[in-house]
């Protein structure tokens, strides 16, 4: 949800990080494929966005964290998460959930 018009265009990031803290495979995409950019939103909008992630055939098993956060889609600046649960340590973005990957 936007409280107010983003003053540019964002590119939403997802992530699957192993537990070594290793970006394992990523999505990185522009709200609704391109199709609604950032700069079109109004203040109070709200959008849903779906994401999907291609998990390498050979990933090991284990317990893997999916990430998901914003940055400037001309200069790559993260949009810095100031407020939530579960924000990444750096505040560039969130941990969604941790997710079992099975061989």
């Amino acid at each position: 949800r936007a409280l107010k018009q983003p003053d540019g265009d964002y590119t939403v990031f997802v992530h699957l990080v192993d537990p070594n803290g290793q970006v394992v495979t990523q999505s990185d995409v522009q709200p609704q494929g391109g199709f609604a950019p950032t700069s079109q939103w109004q203040a109070d909008s709200t959008l849903t966005d779906r994401h999907g992630l291609i998990v390498p055939e050979n990933l090991p098993a284990g317990k893997y964290l999916v990430r998901l956060g914003l940055y400037r889609s001309d200069d790559q600046s993260p949009l810095r998460v100031i407020r939530g649960e579960n924000l990444m340590s750096d505040a560039i973005g969130v941990n969604l959930t941790e997710v079992d990957v099975a061989p």
